[in-house]
């Protein structure tokens, strides 16, 4: 929130921005050169863009969160959807709303979730706007089960950060190591 604080702009507008700037990078990422834009919170003439993306129609764009603007964000004008710190529940039922709203186009889905192998690791921690967060977290045993159950739900591609710094503020480099380590050693191969 604090951001757009910075930018003089509410917070209540920061939906419809993101959905302009959506627009805004396609426009320059395919349309012709020079191009015009003229919205509510950006405009230019005559402005041309290059180089363009080498991948046709530009990066993917993913988009997160879990309100339905955002999830009908990511159906209607990105080309996926990446969460953070979800359940598999949750990602089934984000998923299906997505597809629903995509209008049979199958989103891209990478789910971003903080990770604790080992005993005693934590399960879950309360976001800064208050919201339940869960992690991959537990045994390896359980951590691989938790990935599986998120195949299960839709998951495409995984992505971890471990020991997350919001969480664990005085870990070092090789305690994260070690915990990616763990991972690819012995939570990898136990993956489809």
């Amino acid at each position: 929130e604090e951001e757009l604080a910075y930018l003089g702009v509410p917070w209540s507008e920061r939906g419809r921005m993101l959905d302009e700037a959506i627009r805004v990078l396609r426009e320059l990422w395919n349309g012709g050169s020079p191009s015009s834009f003229a919205g509510r919170y950006t405009s230019y003439e005559d402005m041309a863009f290059f180089p363009k993306p080498a991948q046709p129609g530009g990066p993917k764009i993913l988009v997160g969160g879990m309100t339905e603007p955002s999830l009908k964000r990511a159906a209607r004008l990105g080309d996926g959807w990446i969460p953070w710190a979800v359940t598999p529940r949750e990602l089934r039922e984000g998923l299906d709303k997505i597809r629903s709203y995509a209008s049979g186009k199958e989103p891209e889905l990478v789910c971003m979730m903080p990770a604790d192998i080992g005993a005693g690791a934590t399960q879950r921690y309360t976001g800064v706007f208050g919201e339940d967060h869960k992690l991959l977290s537990g045994t390896v045993a359980d951590v691989a089960r938790m990935v599986e159950e998120f195949q299960d739900a839709g998951l495409q591609h995984l992505a971890c950060s471990f020991r997350d710094v919001r969480l664990f503020r005085d870990d070092t480099i090789d305690q994260i190591q070690a915990q990616m380590r763990l991972f690819a050693r012995e939570v990898m191969p136990s993956l489809s």
